[in-house]
């Protein structure tokens, strides 16, 4: 059986989605960033760091067709988020139902009678170097966000230095923040970066890269998608032959 490529964490509310890239896209986007070392015009000409807050080395416009050949990736993700959302959404509203297997029944149901679209707005590539960082930011314009991390810099001295004496890491990590800080309560959510990690969350929800001082290069890639879900009407049967409508 195949394993589940997904996983999905609420550490304050929304949902934060992590996957594994397929290798062979971060193979073609640090082949297209190292060509772009090769030809400084190409580069000017895709510049994206006017669009960005980004304080870093180089954002990029990815192009259309780098991206297309993985559309299945992107797109199921989408839906297995939104899928995700929907669900525990409708097992809220039945948690007094102590009957699992009319549960598994509904989240199926739900998963057949529901309709996701998708659209990407936007992509771009952040090249980032020691001192580079992104203020806290969030992506209004877009239904949800992403980051794939392409490159991480040989920094595993500095992420042990940094680590000692403090209650987290935060060198070149990607935090998310949420809601107040108060007592018994988590507003936020760091992650290290890890070549093939791609998370995926609301655009809405704020978050920040922080800089590094290690040799090297953080490569990172940003999609901007549009997406929205319809479910239609669910007729479930249950073990017992009684037939809920939702």
């Amino acid at each position: 059986m195949k394993e589940k490529n997904y996983e999905s964490v609420s550490p304050f509310g929304p949902k934060i989605a992590t996957l594994r890239l397929p290798p062979e896209l971060v193979e073609d986007l640090n082949a297209f960033c190292e060509a772009l070392d090769e030809d400084a015009a190409l580069a000017e000409s895709l510049d994206h760091s006017v669009y960005l807050v980004g304080k870093v080395n180089q954002e990029i416009t990815i192009p259309n067709e780098l991206i297309a050949p993985y559309a299945d990736f992107f797109i199921n993700a989408i839906e297995e988020y939104m899928f995700d959302i929907a669900v525990n959404i409708h097992m809220m509203s039945s948690f007094r139902d102590d009957d699992q297997d009319f549960k598994s029944l509904k989240d199926q149901a739900i998963r057949d009678n529901m309709t996701v679209r998708t659209q990407s707005q936007s992509g771009w590539i952040v090249r980032s170097v020691a001192g580079d960082y992104n203020p806290v930011h969030s992506h209004l314009t877009a239904t949800l966000a992403c980051v794939g991390y392409l490159r991480v810099p040989d920094w595993e001295d500095e992420i042990d230095e940094d680590l000692e004496g403090h209650s987290g890491p935060t060198h070149g990590c990607l935090q998310f923040h949420y809601g107040d800080q108060g007592e018994l309560s988590v507003n936020q959510h760091t992650v290290m970066p890890r070549v093939g990690d791609f998370y995926l969350f609301p655009g809405w929800l704020q978050h920040t890269a922080y800089p590094f001082k290690s040799k090297g290069e953080r490569r990172s890639f940003s999609i901007n998608f549009a997406a929205d879900m319809q479910r239609l009407s669910m007729t479930i049967t249950k073990a017992d032959g009684s037939v809920v409508e939702k």
